[in-house]
């Protein structure tokens, strides 16, 4: 399988043995990303790809060996390849601006970078 992708963080909660998430907030500042820039997914930026059916799926710790289990998992993010992007480098940190992209995967996590996604009772991830 092609790792040529990028993860992303977000949060989690377990109720009822069902999982849901939130994921990508949209218009959402991530935290600073390898001390380098912030990002920004605009809303829908996964349509193009998610309409494609292809294989998303659910991980633990972006690890394709990992098994979902118990415990403290308290956030949520996602592996995507971005087709479209903007960047502000007024700012500083610059901002990156994600208006496209392949949405490759989710996990489950303990280190989000969107600390507004999360995971809670049911059994569905808002993308």
């Amino acid at each position: 399988m092609n790792k040529d992708f990028e993860i992303r963080s977000a949060a989690v909660s377990v109720e009822e043995n069902k999982l849901v998430g939130y994921v990508v907030p949209w218009n959402s500042r991530s935290q600073l990303i390898w001390g380098e820039f912030y990002e920004v997914f605009a809303p829908y930026v996964f349509k193009d790809s998610l309409a494609t059916g292809s294989d998303v799926r659910a991980l633990y710790e972006h690890d394709y060996r990992g098994l979902l289990g118990r415990g403290d998992i308290s956030g949520m993010s996602f592996g995507f390849r971005a087709t479209k992007e903007a960047w502000d480098f007024k700012q500083d940190p610059c901002v990156r601006t994600v208006t496209a992209s392949e949405l490759l995967e989710i996990t489950f996590t303990a280190t989000p970078a969107y600390t507004e996604s999360d995971v809670e009772n049911g059994c569905a991830a808002r993308i």
